[in-house]
């Protein structure tokens, strides 16, 4: 059995693509140790070219087929071929220094069932990239990959900061994880997120409810290459898959990923959740009950939970028992899982008076974004 499946998926990125390969052919692990595994959402003359350029190099295989873009729908094509102990995930864009798989193994080796997520350097999600230098490989092989240590090229963002949501930081430029893991818990990529960004984050949320620990490996490190990027439309994009995220895992971890970010919500979750317990009080947190309204839906923002889950705010307890049916998604309100204008009124309990005006401010518009009717704050 081969020991490593490197799953990339692809779309019309043929150059990136041929760097990424060379790359993958200079492994100091020898060829018969692991696959290249393609999840191609094209069908092209340029593409079929340069995977039989590389037959003699690599045993790379491709699994196509022609649909509108989804990097999940990509993915989940190659994974569903893999062969291999371990599944390196890989992005199109991204290069690979010749010793990376071989650490990867040993990694692996060293500590039982998990995800190991390698670093992606220069790269900054928040630049526009519209013109940028074209290199050929031995331009990379001699100035970085060739070498045993990283490369002076800018840090990886995870790596500065703190990370207590570490599922939010799962990209999947460069991430691995066992086969069986893979299998045992169906941890294929959900194709409902569309566009830039997210459906990740959503696989990484779902990797900490398999209970499989999430590993930051110093030593293992890749160079992301330039491409066309519009951040302005990736935002777009991010901002409508966080919703979806949220509507999907309604709970506060995820809240605060969609709405401050990934990096920034880790960085700020701390901070967050001593808001949050104080809001709620020491035996309680916060969240937002939804009821039937007499127009529809209505909610009512601020509620305590008590420790068996249910509202504890007695000035509304007894006036729920009249609203049935109703229920209490533990979310604080930074960001509520329903569309704009979804829900016929919305309340802000005397509760959240405890947060920060800037939080309460937050609350508030989000409140009147999903009210048809003005919102009341007590």
């Amino acid at each position: 059995m081969k020991r490593v499946s490197v799953v990339i998926p692809y779309y019309r990125r043929l150059r990136n693509l041929r760097l990424a390969l060379c790359a993958l052919a200079e492994q100091d692990m020898p060829r018969d140790e692991f696959e290249v595994i393609i999840g191609s959402l094209e069908h092209s003359i340029e593409l079929a070219s340069l995977l039989q350029e590389f037959g003699s190099r690599l045993d790379v295989r491709c699994v196509a087929s022609s649909e509108p873009w989804n990097v999940a729908r990509a993915r989940n094509l190659a994974l569903r071929a893999v062969e291999a102990e371990v599944v390196q995930l890989l992005d199109a864009d991204m290069l690979l220094p010749r010793n990376y798989l071989r650490r990867l193994v040993q990694r692996f080796a060293l500590d039982a069932a998990k995800v190991v997520v390698g670093q992606m350097l220069n790269y900054d999600e928040g630049v526009d990239v519209g013109t940028y230098s074209e290199h050929d490989f031995d331009f990379y092989q001699q100035r970085f990959l060739g070498r045993e240590d990283r490369p002076e090229l800018p840090a990886d963002i995870r790596w500065t900061i703190e990370q207590p949501l570490p599922w939010a930081l799962c990209w999947t430029a460069s991430i691995a994880l066992s086969r069986h893991d893979l299998e045992r818990y169906g941890l294929y990529f959900d194709t409902r997120f569309k566009g830039w960004g997210v459906e990740d984050t959503e696989w990484g949320f779902r990797l900490t409810q398999a209970k499989l620990p999430i590993v930051f490996a110093d030593e293992l490190w890749a160079i992301h290459l330039p491409h066309p990027r519009n951040v302005a439309s990736n935002h777009r994009d991010e901002a409508s898959n966080f919703d979806r995220f949220l509507r999907k895992w309604p709970c506060f971890d995820v809240e605060v990923v969609a709405a401050f970010g990934d990096v920034n919500g880790n960085r700020r979750y701390h901070e967050l959740l001593r808001e949050a317990e104080r809001v709620g009080g020491p035996s309680g947190s916060v969240g937002v009950v939804e009821y039937s309204g007499g127009e529809g839906a209505a909610l009512m923002i601020g509620a305590v939970r008590g420790d068996d889950g249910q509202p504890a705010n007695p000035e509304f307890r007894a006036a729920l028992e009249e609203r049935a049916p109703w229920k209490l998604l533990p979310i604080f309100g930074y960001r509520l899982p329903y569309d704009t204008g979804s829900i016929a009124r919305a309340e802000v309990l005397p509760t959240l008076r405890r947060a920060p005006d800037v939080l309460q401010e937050m609350v508030r518009r989000e409140a009147q974004r999903v009210s048809r009717a003005p919102i009341h704050v007590h």
